[in-house]
C-alpha cells in the first residue's frame, strides 16, 4: 500500500498541472500572428552500412584458416548542421503550411595499423591472387545530406492537454556520399567511390504534444516517406599502376525513409503577446533504406561475381529548435 500512496502522491501534482493547461489550440499564438520562421541547430552523427572494405586477421593472407578476424570501418564523427524554413498559419481550423531545408555535412575517418602477426586485407576477392597483406590503412567517408520539405498540417485537440498534428507533404532529397581508402605497405591498393542519390516523393507523419502547462509541452513525431529517384554510382579499385575494378552506372530506385524524434519545448510571449518564441530540444533519428548502391566483387570457385554492397544510412543526434511567430 505504501508504494501505491507514493505513486498517487507523484501522479496528482502532474495531473493537476495538466488539467490547468490551456487548450492545445492555444499553443499557436493569437489570431494576429500568422507567419512563423523556423531555425534549428543540428548536432548529428551518420553511419552508412556496407563500407567494411577491409579486415585485420592473424594467419597467411589469401589462405585459410584465419584467426582473430575483425572488420575495419570508419569511426562515427559528430557534426553540425542546420534546418531553416518559413510557414503560415491559415485563418481557420488550425491549419499550417510550411516549408524548410535541412542540411548536414559530416566526414568519418579510418586509420589502422597492423601489429605483431596481424595483417590487413581487402574485404573482397580480387581478379588476381593477393600475394601479401597490408600493414596500414587510411581513408574517409564523406556525406552531404540535403532535404527540402513542404508540408500541410492541422492541429486536433484530443483533450485539454493532448494535441494530435497529422501532416502530409512532399520531400526532395539530395544525398551525396564519397569514399576513399588506401591500403599500403608493402604494396598499395586504393579504393574510391561516389554514391549520389537525387529523388522526390511523398511524406506522411504525425506529431503528438502533451502540455504540462500553458507554454510547456513534451512532443513526439514519426513520419514515413517514399521517394523515386536515381543513383549516380562511380567506383574504382586500383593496385599499383593499373585498375583492378571499375564501375559507372545510374540505376533508378524507390527509396523509403522513416524518421522519429522526441523532446520538449516551451513558448515565450513577446511584445504584448503579439509575437511568440518557441524553443525546443529533441533527439532525432532518420533511417534511409538501401542507400549504398556501390558494387563489390568476390572470386567464386570458377568465376568472378559482382554484387551490390547494399546497406542502410542512419542519422541521429540532438536538435535545438527555434520558431518565431509574428
Amino acid at each position: 500500500m505504501s508504494g501505491i500512496r507514493k505513486a498517487l502522491f507523484l501522479f496528482f501534482p502532474v495531473a493537476l498541472i495538466a488539467q490547468q493547461a490551456a487548450d492545445p489550440a492555444l499553443y499557436a499564438p493569437t489570431p494576429g500572428a500568422r507567419v512563423f520562421i523556423i531555425g534549428d541547430f543540428l548536432y548529428w552523427t551518420a553511419q552508412q552500412e556496407g563500407l567494411d572494405f577491409s579486415y585485420t586477421a592473424k594467419g597467411t593472407p589469401g589462405q585459410l584458416p584465419l584467426f582473430d578476424v575483425k572488420t575495419l570501418s570508419c569511426d562515427p564523427e559528430w557534426s553540425t548542421g542546420f534546418r531553416v524554413g518559413l510557414g503560415y498559419r491559415l485563418p481557420h481550423d488550425l491549419w499550417e503550411a510550411r516549408g524548410y531545408v535541412t542540411q548536414l555535412r559530416t566526414t568519418n575517418h579510418l586509420e589502422s595499423h597492423a601489429s605483431g602477426s596481424h595483417f590487413i586485407a581487402f574485404n573482397a576477392g580480387l581478379p588476381i591472387a593477393q600475394t601479401s597483406g597490408f600493414s596500414k590503412e587510411k581513408g574517409n567517408w564523406h556525406l552531404k545530406y540535403t532535404l527540402l520539405d513542404v508540408e500541410l498540417s492541422r492541429c486536433y485537440p484530443a483533450t485539454r492537454f493532448l494535441a494530435i498534428n497529422p501532416f502530409l507533404g512532399a520531400r526532395g532529397a539530395w544525398i551525396q556520399q564519397t569514399v576513399h581508402f588506401t591500403l599500403s605497405d608493402p604494396n598499395q591498393l586504393e579504393v574510391e567511390g561516389k554514391n549520389r542519390f537525387e529523388g522526390g516523393g511523398l511524406r506522411l507523419g504525425t506529431d503528438l504534444q502533451f502540455y504540462l502547462a500553458k507554454c510547456v509541452s513534451f512532443f513526439a513525431q514519426g513520419s514515413l516517406s517514399l521517394l523515386s529517384g536515381r543513383f549516380k554510382v562511380d567506383a574504382h579499385v586500383e593496385g599499383g599502376e593499373w585498375p583492378m575494378f571499375s564501375e559507372r552506372r545510374k540505376p533508378h530506385r524507390l527509396c523509403a525513409n522513416c524518421e522519429l524524434r522526441a523532446g520538449a519545448k516551451g513558448t515565450i510571449p513577446l511584445y504584448r503577446k503579439q509575437a511568440f518564441l518557441t524553443l525546443g530540444l529533441s533527439y532525432d533519428m532518420a533511417l534511409w533504406f538501401s542507400q549504398n548502391q556501390l558494387l563489390n566483387f568476390f572470386q567464386a570457385a570458377n568465376a568472378i561475381q559482382v554484387q551490390s554492397l547494399q546497406g542502410n544510412l542512419t542519422l541521429q543526434g540532438i536538435t535545438f529548435s527555434t520558431r518565431l511567430d509574428f
